[in-house]
């Protein structure tokens, strides 16, 4: 996942599927924050997936969040 300027992201996603050979895609999204949640919107494909993350950790160098 990588949180770009302007509330946009990119998730990089090998699909629902895992078995060999997997191919990556770069899927665009948009983030917004409240104090202690992030929630990612990402075109999948098929619709709109919002993803709620809780932030466990956020400073200068470090964001560690877990899925809610």
């Amino acid at each position: 996942m990588s949180f770009l300027a302007e509330s946009q992201c990119i998730e990089r996603s090998s699909g629902w599927c895992g078995t060999p050979p997997l191919t990556f895609s770069d899927l665009k999204g948009s983030w917004t924050k409240t104090e202690a949640v992030l929630i990612v919107t990402i075109n999948n494909g098929i619709g709109l997936q919002n993803i709620k993350w809780k932030i466990k950790t956020l400073d200068d160098k470090t964001l560690l969040m877990e899925r809610m």
